[in-house]
């Protein structure tokens, strides 16, 4: 709160300052598609952007976009600072994951050996269930929320989902919550996004930069990460994964690839 009213914040925690060091670390890894300095596009599509014409919505778009980008943080040990007046950052897609896994490291200081972490949707896991078995992580089925659309079997590993069909910005669903850092416009080429990793907080942060991605560009990145597999759902419904993606299906619920 500090550092986006004030726009610099020193003797940060290092809880923060390693969050915001892999966030701008993740934006050059995706380009840009994963970006926490999105909050005040966030900002304009939430207070009703949403309802204007075209022309408005292009001009907003325009000025807002002087204010994003991750190259216009300044980090140090002692201090994070921006260099544009007016900028602000969310860390809404990367703390869920990252809190999850900071939990699991409590858990295993105690000496505990299988143990499974949910925060907000995103789940890590600590080893297997007692039995030796994977924990079994269902996904919601956006159509019918009594159904899961997949199983994920997981020991020791995280899993995080982004999706367009819980939240928008506007009353007609027509505008996603998520928007493309890239382009300052709301995105929707996919239903849901489930990303599988070593780590919570690149299980999170990914889920999000796919999604905005869409599915061939999201693919593409996820293939040429090691240890990271995405279970896809596109707005067709289609149900595409990467070339692990199996290894963590249950057998009844297989996506196709």
């Amino acid at each position: 709160f500090r550092l986006n009213r004030d726009g610099y914040l020193d003797n940060p925690s290092a809880d923060l300052l390693k969050l915001i060091e892999q966030s701008v670390e993740y934006s050059e890894i995706t380009n840009g598609a994963f970006d926490i300095t999105v909050q005040p596009l966030l900002d304009v599509w939430s207070a009703g952007l949403w309802q204007e014409s075209a022309e408005v919505q292009e001009k907003t778009i325009s000025e807002t976009m002087e204010l994003v980008g991750s190259d216009k943080i300044e980090v140090s040990g002692s201090r994070i600072s921006f260099k544009k007046d007016g900028m602000k950052i969310t860390l809404g897609g990367v703390t869920k994951g990252y809190a999850a896994a900071e939990a699991l490291k409590v858990l295993e200081q105690k000496g505990i050996e299988h143990a499974i972490v949910e925060v907000g949707g995103d789940i890590s896991t600590l080893g297997s269930k007692p039995d030796g078995e994977g924990w079994q992580i269902g996904l919601v089925n956006p159509d019918n929320p009594q159904e899961s659309l997949a199983v994920f079997s997981m020991k020791g590993i995280s899993v995080a989902t982004s999706g367009n069909y819980e939240r928008y910005f506007s009353p007609d669903k027509s505008s996603s919550h998520i928007v493309d850092p890239r382009t300052g416009y709301s995105v929707s080429n996919c239903i849901s996004v489930s990303i599988i990793a070593e780590s919570g907080l690149q299980a999170d942060v990914l889920a999000t930069a796919v999604f905005v991605m869409g599915t061939e560009e999201g693919l593409k990145l996820v293939e040429s990460l090691d240890n990271v597999e995405a279970f896809i759902v596109d707005n067709e419904r289609e149900v595409h994964g990467s070339s692990g993606i199996n290894d963590y299906l249950v057998d009844s619920q297989r996506g196709e690839n």
